[in-house]
């Protein structure tokens, strides 16, 4: 029983210190998960257009990877805007798929927080998929809020769309599903990016927005003091069995 007792509380530390440092995403009022969705290539999900990369051509609706995940965005299938995310610990991050033709150009990292100049590094252009990092926002970034952002030859695009360029500040160039976290209990998401402009020069279409040019896996992860925590008991455990004995 004593024995019971320990692992009890010590799975509930462990517990309480993941759940202080779960990543999570921040959108504004207005959106959420919406888990109700097929992909077929005319909306009203505004990731849901047909594309022109890879064979059979489909967004990022069409992966298997996302099939039974929620994305974020409106009842009707509109963007957020404004999406960052929190995290108080470490996060493992690994490229899940590229089909894009500057997929060997394209950056992508993270930022702090509504400032683009505070930024970290994630995967240049030669990495592809299954690269992976590990990062910790609060001691790279120096804030427990961040987002995302893809740079390449056509320009640089935030999760905060507000931080784009003139003329693409209402242009969500990312999408956002749920995605099964490495650790139970814990949060993870896909992040899918779309790297050309919606509108060329001349106004005229250009991007396919299949955000699929990149997508991105990221995993909050417990840090080494939780791990710790959670390793102390086992000690104690084995004194206890040893004293029944």
């Amino acid at each position: 029983m004593k024995h019971l007792i320990l692992f009890v509380v010590i799975a509930g530390l462990v517990l309480a210190v993941g759940t202080a440092q779960a990543l999570t995403l921040q959108g504004q009022a207005a959106y959420s998960w919406q888990a109700s969705w097929t992909a077929d290539s005319s909306g009203p999900e505004y990731w849901d257009n047909p594309s022109v990369d890879g064979t059979p051509p489909g967004n990022i609706g069409y992966q298997s990877f996302v099939a039974g995940q929620s994305y974020w965005g409106s009842a009707g299938g509109a963007a957020d805007l404004e999406v960052t995310f929190t995290s108080g610990g470490s996060d493992w991050a690994a490229i899940k798929i590229e089909i894009a033709g500057l997929a060997n150009q394209n950056k992508f990292g993270a930022y702090k927080k509504g400032d683009p100049s505070v930024k970290k590094l994630l995967f240049t252009g030669s990495a592809g998929p299954g690269a992976s990092i590990i990062f910790n926002p609060v001691t790279e970034l120096g804030s427990t809020d961040f987002g995302f952002y893809l740079e390449g030859p056509r320009g640089t695009w935030y999760t905060e769309s507000s931080l784009n360029a003139p003329g693409q500040k209402s242009d969500q160039h990312f999408a956002f599903f749920t995605a099964p976290p490495l650790v139970p209990g814990l949060k993870a998401y896909y992040i899918g990016a779309e790297d050309t402009p919606f509108l060329d020069a001349s106004g005229n279409p250009w991007s396919d927005r299949d955000y699929q040019d990149m997508v991105v896996y990221v995993a909050n992860i417990p840090d080494a003091s939780t791990w710790m925590l959670f390793l102390s008991g086992v000690p104690a455990l084995a004194l206890l069995r040893r004293r029944k004995g």
